[in-house]
């Protein structure tokens, strides 16, 4: 990391903004920050500060205060978890990693994430209107299965109310840039429905989202990604339901289901940028050839508690996706016929099923334990087609996994011990299939590779004092490579599946210590990470810009900060910084030699807010974001010059409702994004987008 001048003063000139006081009429507001705070997405509902692993709470207020800013749900999750890489503002989040690896993405548990064909649209399965809170564990874990080498996220939706009655909410909003022209006002709402009768609840909603084209801090076009997928000149449409029974005072049966499908309209065309001289891609009105690109994604999950069972409490659900990824096309040599290049596209498709069984009770009669077990199965079939020729791309490739576990807790007074072990066992099967031509038509057999991974995780949390927790802990992650990037890259004779290295699973090992302290106006956390993978998985672009995966050895570390302080019944300050380093062996003699680029590392980061209150009908938000300087490695074509992004958010109670102004880029900064910078490609050399306006109305009836 280096931190020059300029960077130093914008951190100053930031800190002093975020110190301004008003003087305004004021009036009492209760605030707590509290420690007890229950997290699902452990699988055991453990309170935070028994957890001996970072931890962000995305409560439901902080969720709406970042969409009311922005409709980028990523901007969202990048913002208050900094080692999240930058949002690439495309509909694509290829690229960003979490902690320097693959994050697992979750809604309510069932996994959105693709890691057979990863093609970096896990970002855009469900509406934010839709998502009530999130959960964010940071690091490797097994806990939830395969793909979470870098943590997990999980997207909790809305829930029938606990009382008997129904609650609405209508939510209108525009967005805007400061041209406040056709290209760029777009318009959004939802209406979500909340009931309860008796026995029976649902949570019920319907999402629209027209989302227009950008202008950069320049008042340019900020280039559309017609191939890898754009959130510009794009609608989406959403259809939600959470259908709740509860049997008896300790079962309840509940039934989710969401549709969800984003389709840009390919009314505009991007003309390539010069990293070069530094000029960002931009768009020109033009039609683009081929299919829309477009995310469709068909998501259920049913659900049985049981909190009596055998002396404790069971819980199963069952879950099925329906997942579809259309790309944009283009004449590239790698979609070559008879030798010459023709134009086509891909989809990815994946189907996901499978269960989960969670066991909970206390082992009074052992040593009074604390006992998680249960078991996992998943199987995900995923395929990579072309649909302008027919051919198949990727081979389909089906992933079988059984996964029994155990988790045991101990307490000892101010100090909980805890430890697991997770059996993978994982078989993949592929068919006969023959690469593209452009890889030399290889036919390769096919096979059945399994894998059999006992992981396992100890922890330790000790409350010091009141407030003050110490944690420390190892856990293994277990994913897979990017099988479908390994499979049709395959360009040498006499290959076969059950042989080929590259197919190997990924198995990370994260060390993390840290602590957290919480009083009534004070909260903090600190970590130190080290994560290490002996056969990792690393990209890198050949000359079309299509990336393949490299089996080497790699390690990620860093550190994370963050705290919030109550300054007053008014105002609120709050910091985040992560910083995340990584290496790779680049010569094979099993030691790291070489810093990871920016497609495999986020930057480090700084991000500031102040939130207040005025008087009973009006509250704000400042907030800065800071990327910092970057020495390119030797692997990588560029530095990445840091930048710093400023948003303002103002909230009304007026008549009937709330209305909401965000602006994000308060002071239209003109910049090109951390992946363009990265990647160094003149076709996704993008600026990020200038000041931009969000405002929107609401009602509660």
């Amino acid at each position: 990391m280096k931190l020059k001048s300029t960077t130093l003063s914008k951190l100053i000139t930031n800190a002093a903004l975020l110190g301004l006081t008003v003087l305004a009429a004021q009036e009492e507001q209760v605030f707590e920050l509290s420690p007890y705070a229950v997290v699902s997405t452990t699988r055991t509902e453990k309170t935070l500060s028994t957890i001996p692993q970072t931890v962000s709470l995305i409560d439901n207020l902080a969720w709406e205060t970042q969409t009311a800013l922005s409709l980028d749900p990523m901007a969202s999750i990048s913002q208050l978890v900094p080692s999240y890489s930058p949002s690439r503002q495309k509909m694509t989040g290829f690229g960003e990693t979490f902690r320097g690896r693959n994050p697992l993405f979750l809604v309510d548990g069932i996994p959105q994430s693709n890691p057979l064909r990863d093609g970096g649209r896990e970002g855009y399965t469900v509406d934010s209107a839709m998502i009530d809170r999130v959960e964010v564990i940071h690091g490797a874990s097994a806990v939830q299965g395969l793909g979470a080498t870098g943590g997990i996220i999980n997207f909790i939706t809305i829930a029938p109310p606990e009382e008997d009655g129904t609650r609405n909410r209508f939510q209108a909003g525009t967005t805007f840039s400061d041209e406040v022209d056709s290209e760029s006002t777009g318009y959004y709402g939802s209406l979500v429905s909340r009931h309860r009768e008796g026995r029976f609840g649902y949570a019920a909603s319907i999402s629209y989202k027209w989302r227009p084209m950008r202008y950069d801090g320049d008042g340019n076009l900020v280039g559309i990604d017609n191939t890898q997928g754009d959130t510009m000149n794009s609608s989406a449409l959403d259809l939600f339901g959470k259908f709740q029974y509860r049997v008896a005072d300790h079962q309840e049966l509940q039934l989710m289901v969401n549709s969800f499908e984003m389709k840009q309209d390919m009314e505009y065309v991007m003309i390539n940028g010069d990293p070069a001289t530094g000029l960002p891609a931009t768009s020109v009105k033009g039609t683009q050839e081929g299919k829309p690109t477009q995310n469709d994604v068909v998501s259920l999950n049913l659900d049985y508690k049981h909190s009596r069972f055998l002396g404790g409490s069971l819980r199963a659900n069952a879950f099925y996706q329906d997942f579809a990824a259309t790309y944009g096309g283009g004449t590239f040599a790698t979609f070559q016929v008879d030798g010459e290049p023709v134009f086509d596209q891909s989809q990815n498709e994946s189907t996901k099923k499978g269960f989960k069984l969670t066991y909970l009770r206390d082992l009074t009669e052992i040593f009074d334990l604390g006992m998680v077990t249960g078991v996992d199965y998943i199987e995900d079939e995923t395929r990579q087609v072309l649909v302008q020729t027919g051919r198949t791309w990727v081979p389909e490739t089906v992933y079988d996994s059984l996964a029994p576990y155990l988790q045991l807790e101990k307490v000892l007074g101010p100090v909980v011990l805890s430890g697991g072990l997770r059996y993978e066992d994982a078989q993949l099967n592929v068919e006969d299939f023959t690469t593209l031509e452009s890889y030399g038509s290889q036919f390769v057999a096919g096979g059945s590779p399994g894998f059999s991974e006992l992981l396992f995780n100890l922890g330790l949390t000790w409350e010091a004092v009141p407030g003050l927790t110490a944690f420390a802990s190892y856990n293994e992650g277990f994913g897979m490579p990017d099988v479908g990037r390994v499979l049709r890259g395959i360009n040498e004779p006499d290959q076969d599946v059950d042989s080929f290295l590259d197919l190997k699973p990924i198995i990370t090992d994260n060390y993390e210590v840290g602590l957290r302290y919480s009083s009534a106006d004070l909260a903090a956390a600190v970590s130190l990470f080290y994560s290490d993978s002996e056969l990792g998985s690393r990209l890198s672009a050949d000359a079309d810009g299509i990336f393949s995966v490299n089996r080497e050895k790699t390690e990620t570390y860093g550190i994370e900060f963050s705290t919030t302080w109550q300054i007053d019944d008014q105002n609120t300050v709050d910091a985040r910084f992560a910083l995340v380093e990584g290496r790779f062996d680049s010569n094979d003699d099993g030691s790291t030699d070489t810093r990871l680029d920016g497609t495999n590392i986020p930057p480090a980061r700084l991000n500031l807010g102040w939130s207040r209150t005025w008087g009973q009908s009006v509250s704000t938000r400042l907030q800065s974001s800071t990327f910092f300087d970057r020495d390119a490695p030797a692997n990588s074509p560029n530095d990445f010059r840091g930048y710093t992004l400023v948003d303002f958010l103002v909230a009304w109670k007026v008549a009937g409702g709330s209305l909401e102004l965000g602006v994000t880029n308060l002071l239209d900064k003109q910049y090109i994004t951390y992946y363009s910078q990265s990647v160094n490609s003149a076709s996704r050399y993008f600026s990020g987008q200038g000041r931009g306006f969000n405002l929107s109305f609401s009602r509660d009836f």
